[in-house]
């Protein structure tokens, strides 16, 4: 089963649009005029490159472990995240439309090698996590033991099912959307009814207590997504795969978290 590179860069400018939009949601909440330098500048300050890992099992079928990351990265959104990053500790029908908003692809072992199986035994997601302004430092507060120097996250058995969860911020809009068509590089090949059970998703899902579904429904495409990126680009970004130092084409595209203290929200 192959790929073609205008599928994945098609599916890549698709979550990337999703994102874009997302983020001038949360600005035209609050200015009357929303610029794409603002929209840009949004993303890469909220916006973390992520990897989730599932604890280490037996070989199960790829249609399996698809359903296993959706269900555990789901739980772990809704469960802890969420509450993580509420000043009064959980989620409710006020603040839920503060959630984080996660995109991840399924992965398996061995695709960076441009490897295909219906098998895995350490089935994985990679993808982007977009904070709300007001959300955002109560996340790093209450995840302050898991912080690196570098500003990237290394968060350890969140859940029973979760192993672990990587956070490395982005300090370019460029790297966020590579990072998506790095992200994408086994999703892409999933055509198959029998495989292909939900290899990429949205988080959290669709409630009319997150009022951006709503907005994306009523809403056309914007006229500044960027060029799609070409399949060359995903070899520079192996390095974030295990965390190795990045080369100089690649880490201008990636930051070191920020610290700052965000205005507060008086629901959340």
């Amino acid at each position: 089963m192959i790929t073609t590179a205008k599928n994945q860069n098609e599916l890549t400018q698709w979550a990337f649009n999703i994102i874009k939009r997302k983020a001038k949601f949360d600005l035209d909440k609050k200015y009357t005029f929303t610029s794409n330098v603002m929209v840009n500048q949004y993303i890469e300050d909220c916006s973390y490159a992520m990897t989730v890992s599932l604890k280490p099992s037996s070989p199960i079928h790829v249609h399996v472990a698809q359903s296993k990351l959706h269900r555990s990265f789901n739980e772990y959104s809704l469960n802890v995240l969420g509450s993580q990053c509420m000043d009064i500790g959980k989620v409710n029908s006020r603040n839920r439309q503060f959630m984080p908003f996660c995109f991840l692809a399924f992965d398996i072992e061995g695709t960076r090698h441009n490897g295909f199986d219906v098998m895995t035994t350490a089935p994985h997601g990679h993808g982007v996590i977009m904070f709300d302004t007001h959300t955002v430092f109560n996340f790093r507060k209450a995840n302050a033991r898991s912080r690196c120097e570098d500003g990237s996250y290394k968060i350890i058995n969140p859940t029973r099912d979760i192993a672990k969860i990587e956070l490395i911020p982005f300090c370019s809009i460029g790297g966020v959307k590579k990072y998506i068509h790095y992200s994408l590089k086994y999703a892409a090949k999933l055509k198959d009814n029998q495989i292909n059970f939900r290899p990429y998703d949205f988080y959290p899902p669709t409630s009319v207590n997150y009022p951006f579904w709503k907005y994306l429904a009523g809403t056309a495409l914007h006229s500044y997504e960027l060029e799609p990126v070409g399949d060359e680009e995903r070899d520079a970004l192996e390095w974030l795969w295990n965390l190795d130092n990045p080369d100089s084409g690649v880490s201008r595209d990636l930051g070191h978290g920020g610290s700052a203290e965000t205005v507060g929200h008086q629901a959340i």
